[in-house]
């Protein structure tokens, strides 16, 4: 009998002006969050430098989060995600 593995579906959601772009990403709980975050931030185009990652409804993820595993950032927070590339706000 095969062993299930487990997958939380994650989704992510980078706005730029009107221009929406959304990338679901299945993760194994225990990885680390911030794994997978540097890899949205490739598919996204951005720099981890330059990125708030915050839920839906605005709560921004701070740097404990970050270094917890999937599995605790969605007991927390729920499975979406914001990515808001603070290089992109207020410029002109």
């Amino acid at each position: 009998m095969k062993k299930k593995v487990s997958v939380e579906n994650l989704i992510f959601t980078s706005r730029v002006g009107t221009e929406k772009k959304q990338v679901p990403f299945p993760a194994a709980p225990s990885l680390d969050f911030l794994d997978v975050i540097e890899e949205v931030c490739r598919k996204f185009g951005v720099s981890m430098q330059t990125v708030t990652v915050a839920t839906p409804s605005g709560i921004v993820l701070t740097a404990s989060d970050m270094n917890k595993t999937v599995s605790n950032v969605v007991k927390e927070n729920g499975i979406s995600y914001e990515i808001i590339d603070q290089g992109d706000v207020g410029g002109f």
